[in-house]
């Protein structure tokens, strides 16, 4: 899971990259603003098949409810 502002995305997707396993799931959160296709860019260039998820909310924001 990576939590940051989109802008740090292309970032944070290049310094991980070296790290990263083929099938491997990722979680950006927040995942809008293109944030997410930029970082699969920056990833795809390394030959790399991954899954990007993305959470257009925090989730250490959420709460649990028991209904």
């Amino acid at each position: 899971m990576i939590v940051t502002p989109a802008f740090a995305h292309k970032t944070i997707a290049k310094q991980i990259a070296p790290f990263l396993k083929e099938d491997q799931i990722i979680l950006l959160n927040p995942g809008r603003t293109f944030g997410a296709v930029e970082f699969r860019r920056m990833i795809e260039k390394k030959g790399i098949n991954f899954i990007v998820s993305v959470n257009n909310f925090l989730l250490f924001l959420d709460s649990l409810y028991e209904l």
